[in-house]
């Protein structure tokens, strides 16, 4: 018998099954906490991920997985359709140029709004009736997730105008912009990522910790096809293959091979099986990075940060920023700049600290500061009397921390 245990939409969910074996149960857990993650977070599911879910409507938990919601009923033992859900069916399956990711995450959100207004009609639903499905998401949600399942039920409705099925659009006045949480934006410092990375098992952890931190990739959705050819080593560069912007005609970008994550890359080329051209070979869908990752940081004894791997990334877009125009970080970053300013850029204790000095630095005209450590010595001058020494600039060039980015300017 197995047991399979995970959490889903704030609940603790306990599966008992004497169809699979334990083990069976193991790589089942796997896959449905994979599936969770990216349900709860509103990402796009990829191929491997549709796969899995057309696995879990077959298997022997299908049923009991419909039932909370996470995936669909299972072929053939779906209860009788609403008038909302069987039209929410039609509008996706005319969208033909929609990736089958992008209608899975759709079909989430209709699925919501379904079990929230039921079995009525269409045309009954009002203004009012919207206004209480949104305070209803925002109970259990997001504001992110919240704002996307509205936008979402927004474009099911406008459809339903065009048909001439009702005659306004009831969602066209709810207020839906997405206000990014920045209570979970966290700046990974150098320090903690070094610790994280000695903690780290082997090699390939190395180079996806490294990739997250100073590649600012999207983990792991940008790590699966990634491949040797495309690490341009005497270039200075790296293809990175991006499935969320690919339809948005950005298939692919080209990152800096920054000296942070070039060690990474050629660690691992020297320790991994090359046989398949991937540079991370088993990576597939079965793969939780989230929850090794979580054991990884915990052996280093710091507390684990929210959103894992998205705050190493705007961590990164943080530090490009001091260093480039707005817009290379967004084409190396892969998104906007309007993007970039509303969702990753951080004030650190680094800019606290060089803001606190600047006064410091004129008072005694040396003029501008270029890093912490710099205007921490300089400070400590001007309590001295203004004077300074070979051994404190010495100290200062190796106790501040700038980008290198000697390689790639």
């Amino acid at each position: 018998m197995a047991r399979i245990q995970f959490h889903f939409q704030g609940k603790r969910i306990d599966i008992k099954s004497k169809k699979i074996t334990e083990i069976e149960g193991n790589r089942w857990q796997n896959w449905i906490k994979k599936i969770v993650f990216k349900f709860e977070n509103n990402e796009p599911f990829d191929a491997e991920d549709l796969d899995i879910i057309k696995k879990l409507q077959k298997g022997p938990l299908g049923q009991r997985l419909a039932k909370i919601g996470l995936i669909e009923q299972p072929s053939g033992k779906r209860p009788a359709e609403s008038n909302l859900e069987a039209l929410s069916e039609a509008f996706l399956d005319e969208r033909k140029s929609v990736k089958d990711s992008t209608k899975t995450a759709m079909r989430t959100g209709f699925r919501r709004m379904v079990k929230f207004f039921g079995d009525k009609p269409v045309r009954r639903i009002t203004p009012a009736d919207c206004e209480k499905y949104r305070e209803h998401l925002g109970g259990s949600l997001s504001q992110a997730t919240t704002a996307r399942s509205l936008i979402h039920a927004k474009m099911l409705f406008k459809y339903f105008v065009k048909l001439g099925i009702i005659l306004e659009n009831p969602f066209a006045d709810l207020g839906m912009v997405e206000h990014p949480n920045e209570e979970r934006r966290r700046f990974i410092d150098r320090a903690t990522i070094d610790a994280v990375l000695k903690a780290c098992p082997d090699s390939k952890w190395r180079l996806i910790v490294a990739l997250g931190r100073y590649g600012g990739l999207r983990i792991p959705s940008e790590l699966v096809s990634m491949e040797w050819k495309d690490i341009f080593f005497d270039r200075g560069r790296f293809l990175v293959k991006s499935p969320k912007t690919e339809g948005k005609g950005k298939a692919s970008r080209l990152v800096p091979l920054f000296p942070e994550l070039k060690e990474h890359f050629e660690e691992h080329r020297r320790a991994g099986n090359r046989s398949s051209g991937r540079v991370f070979e088993e990576m597939d869908s079965a793969i939780n990075l989230r929850t090794s990752f979580l054991k990884i940081i915990k052996k280093t004894g710091i507390a684990p940060w929210e959103k894992i791997f998205q705050n190493l990334r705007s961590s990164r877009a943080t530090e490009i920023v001091r260093n480039f125009p707005i817009h290379v970080a967004g084409k190396w970053l892969g998104h906007s700049a309007q993007v970039c300013l509303r969702n990753y850029l951080t004030v650190t204790e680094e800019d606290f600290l060089e803001a606190s000095f600047v006064k410091a630095v004129g008072d005694i005209g040396l003029g501008e500061v270029s890093g912490v450590g710099d205007a921490i010595n300089v400070a400590g001058s001007v309590a001295e009397g203004g004077k300074t020494s070979s051994k404190s600039s010495s100290a200062s060039s190796k106790s501040s921390s700038p980008l290198v980015f000697a390689s790639v300017r």
